[in-house]
């Protein structure tokens, strides 16, 4: 799904550039854009497996099993 706005925002974007008088929220544009690529970064992240080896035992750099669970719902994974 935020890969869908993703594209749909980049393509607003490039669409403001050609036809400024039509495409005029290129800030607002912006501002989801980097909010929708923050979510999908969330997303990739939380699907991690922790790795005690790369963490030096320390599991805590990553998200709460709790947490992910939230996020994959909202992404849409199960």
């Amino acid at each position: 799904i935020f890969e869908q706005w993703h594209r749909g925002i980049t393509l607003y974007t490039w669409l403001s550039y050609h036809f400024p008088s039509t495409f005029t929220a290129v800030d607002e544009s912006f501002a989801i854009k980097e909010e929708c690529e923050n979510t999908i970064q969330m997303g990739l992240l939380s699907l991690r497996k922790p790795n005690r080896e790369n963490t030096g035992g320390n599991t805590d750099e990553y998200v709460k099993q709790d947490e992910n669970k939230s996020i994959r719902k909202a992404l849409g994974i199960y």
